[in-house]
């Protein structure tokens, strides 16, 4: 799961470079480590996803989260979550 999540981060980061934000999120959201119990990794794709939102401009939020998909709108719900319990938003 570790190689997952770098790997993710490394191609959500080149995606936020273009600015290509619906790109970069729903690849955030690719793979999640839902059978890890290592909480480093989940934190780290959190991290990455969080990444997005907070470089996406509040105008764009809308059409961007209305591109994804269920699976992908609950994967984003788990993360933002994450932060929730761990205090971070």
């Amino acid at each position: 799961f570790a190689s997952e999540a770098k790997a993710r981060e490394a191609k959500v980061n080149q995606l936020i470079t273009q600015q290509r934000l619906k790109d970069a999120l729903a690849a955030s959201l690719e793979n999640p480590p839902l059978g890890t119990k290592s909480d480093q990794i989940k934190d780290q794709s959190a991290d990455t996803c969080v990444a997005v939102l907070t470089t996406t401009k509040e105008a764009d939020m809308k059409g961007i989260l209305d591109s994804l998909n269920d699976d992908q709108l609950d994967t984003l719900c788990k993360y933002i979550y994450r932060y929730v319990v761990i205090g971070l938003l």
